[in-house]
């Protein structure tokens, strides 16, 4: 056998055994705005930042040297804790004081020390 009937048959082996072999399609092959627009707007993800998420999963695959897919995504959505709607963050403000009732002591005094601190 010739060297270049050697080669010959090593990329008709290669490509036979590229079609044998299953591909696992990654995100970065898959249309992705409409999908994660979905998962942004399905119920089960409330509470969830899908992009942040995204970014944080195409992070830890490329650092461990493998692939994004949608089943690992899904996966690492559904390990995720939402953010909580109910939070220090999201309580509401307290109520003004009525007309003519005077500020507690400590606020006027954390008042007086904001307005020193800008003169």
């Amino acid at each position: 056998m010739t060297e270049e009937q050697y080669t010959t048959l090593l990329a008709r082996l290669d490509a036979i055994l590229a079609r044998l072999t299953p591909q696992t399609p990654t995100i970065t092959r898959i249309e992705t705005e409409g999908w994660l627009h979905a998962l942004q707007t399905d119920p089960t993800y409330r509470g969830i930042d899908v992009l942040r998420e995204f970014g944080k999963a195409q992070q830890w695959c490329a650092v461990r040297k493998k692939s994004l897919t949608k089943r690992r995504f899904v996966n690492w959505l559904n390990n995720c804790e939402p953010v909580s709607m109910t939070g220090p963050a999201m309580k509401a403000a307290p109520a003004p004081l009525p007309e003519g009732v005077p500020p507690p002591p400590e606020v006027v005094e954390v008042l007086d020390r904001l307005k020193e601190s800008f003169r």
